[in-house]
């Protein structure tokens, strides 16, 4: 007798929490979707009037609570933590149940106790960390019991029930499409749906992917996962504001719909760049493709104003330049038939170059020298001045003036005084650029060498003497680099020594 007391009364206490319940529930979202069918007033009964003669025992051993429809309710679960709560359905008809578990794993199972007399029947078990839903067009009315348990750690579980049930949607795939913008190259991600919901929330992450949107939001709060990005918004695309640089793992939810994502998708990554990476102050060496045109990628040192770049080929060619921001955007170009150019970048250019060095007639050099630095005297190559050509003035049958104009800078400067016996006009092409080095050590014929120490920039002159009458000549003048001892030539100058007039005799008297 004293039992049945004691369990009359556990039960009494246990409708009393239950009927309380309802009024404590934390609601998330109310609005709700268009789904086949609508609610009925049979799914909103008073706790007395459902649970009347269908709890057991055993109830009231657990953290039972009330589970109302359409309202998503949150709880958390400690490690082994068991609850249990409670959904009465009066009449057969829709139902869905959504569950998401939000950090750790789950297990749980969902039974009937039917109006009638009858043993209690599990509908649906599962053990993981997915979201899961369980659906029935048409359920059979009693009391659905989901008693959950926590493992492998604490976790908070998110519960919505309706009477509504739906058609699975139709599979969608996310599209992402590079998108240029100021800072680069930004990826808009874009899906389609069949929701009626016009607010969207997503997922992005490089490192995993998340079955559920309170699992992203718990993965953000903590340090262990990296780089996940979330966002919300009203159309059904979204612009992230980078490529990824490995495979981007995305999901989107509609707004106040717990449970799987609506669509999911990987976005392989942005190919990984092969440009080769041009550091300041260091020279870069690239074997010319058959096209003739080579890239490098230049990273600027933040509060830069100025930006000295020279590009030597090989070979005897035309040289162009163009420099150009991540998006495309030209920023600068740069033009030269002399087989080396250099440019100067002003006005805080941006933190991310390429460069684009493209030489014609293509096969007309078979390297590029290509380097770059923020202050014009850490450059290791010598700069080409603005005006490359030499000139021979005052041109005699036994000597000859050479001028020409040299870029700011201590460089040393040597003419190199060629004979011409092809006997014909000469037409001056793109002096060769590389290999002057080696001539320069080798031993010289008299008359045919002249160097100078390293002098400042501006124009410049010296006289060849010693030398022959009515003989065709080549003239070169060679740019060398101080440290690096680089060599640069300037465009030559073809001229020809008149033959010396004899000396006038005079008659004797």
């Amino acid at each position: 007798m004293g039992v049945g007391v004691g369990v009359g009364v556990a039960v009494s206490l246990l409708l009393l929490t239950l009927a309380s319940f309802h009024h404590l529930v934390v609601h998330a979202h109310t609005s709700t979707p268009s789904l086949a069918h609508a609610s009925t007033p049979s799914c909103h009964p008073s706790a007395t009037q459902a649970l009347g003669g269908l709890l057991r025992k055993e109830d009231y051993e657990y953290d039972v609570k009330f589970l109302p429809f359409d309202q998503q309710v949150s709880t958390y679960l400690e490690e082994g933590e068991a609850k249990r709560l409670m959904l009465p359905l009066i009449s057969a008809g829709p139902l869905t149940i959504t569950v998401t578990p939000c950090q750790a794993p789950l297990s749980w199972t969902l039974s009937l106790r039917p109006n009638t007399t009858g043993e209690e029947v599990v509908e649906e078990s599962y053990e993981g960390k997915d979201p899961k839903v369980v659906d029935r067009e048409t359920a059979h009315p009693g009391l659905y019991v989901l008693q959950m348990s926590a493992n492998g750690g604490g976790s908070q579980v998110h519960v919505q029930a309706e009477c509504r049930w739906a058609p699975a949607p139709t599979p969608s795939t996310i599209t992402a499409t590079p998108t240029p913008d100021t800072r680069g190259r930004a990826l808009t991600l874009s899906w389609t749906t069949t929701s009626s919901r016009n607010r969207y929330c997503l997922a992005a992450s490089e490192g995993q992917s998340f079955s559920s949107l309170c699992a992203a939001r718990a993965a953000r709060a903590t340090t262990s996962v990296s780089g996940v990005v979330l966002g919300c918004t009203n159309e059904p695309y979204y612009q992230l504001p980078y490529t990824a640089r490995r495979p981007l793992h995305v999901a989107v939810w509609a707004v106040g719909r717990p449970g799987p994502p609506l669509v999911t998708g990987l976005v392989p990554p942005r190919p990984r760049s092969r440009l080769p990476r041009l550091r300041p102050g260091r020279l870069l060496r690239r074997v010319l493709p058959p096209g003739g045109t080579i890239m490098a990628r230049y990273r600027v040192r933040r509060r830069s104003r100025r930006l000295h770049v020279v590009a030597v080929a090989c070979g005897g060619a035309r040289l162009q330049l163009h420099v150009k921001s991540p998006s495309g955007k030209r920023v600068a170009s740069a033009a030269s038939s002399l087989g080396a150019l250099y440019l100067s970048l002003q006005d805080s250019p941006p933190r991310t170059l390429l460069l684009q060095v493209k030489t014609t007639p293509p096969g007309a050099a078979t390297r590029i020298f290509l380097t770059a630095a923020h202050t014009a005297r850490v450059l290791p190559l010598p700069r080409p001045p603005r005006k490359t050509r030499i000139r021979v003035k005052s041109i005699k049958c036994d000597s000859a003036t050479v001028k020409w104009h040299a870029a700011p800078g201590p460089y040393q400067f040597c003419l190199l005084l060629e004979k011409d016996h092809s006997g014909r006009s000469r037409r001056i092409s793109p002096p060769r650029q590389c290999g002057w080095e080696r001539i320069l050590r080798q031993k010289a014929a008299p008359g045919s060498r002249w160097c100078s120490e390293a002098i400042s920039g501006g124009s410049k002159w010296f006289r060849v003497p010693r030398l022959t009458p009515n003989t065709s000549y080549i003239a070169t003048i060679l740019s060398r680099h101080p440290t690096t001892r680089r060599t640069l030539a300037l465009t030559p100058a073809a001229f020809s020594t008149p033959p010396c007039r004899a000396p006038r005799q005079h008659p004797v008297s």
